[in-house]
């Protein structure tokens, strides 16, 4: 995909609904697992 239509298609994709249920964020790190980074240990 050329750089210069990437925004304009997340707009869209984001106005057609596609882009619904994506809410998530640091809560993916409240699950420690094995063999974690130490960044992520850092963060948790």
């Amino acid at each position: 995909m050329p750089k210069d239509k990437v925004d304009e298609v997340r707009v869209k994709l984001a106005g057609d609904g596609v882009l619904t249920g994506v809410d998530q964020g640091f809560e993916l790190f409240d699950k420690s697992k094995f063999g974690e980074t130490d960044f992520e240990q850092q963060i948790s």
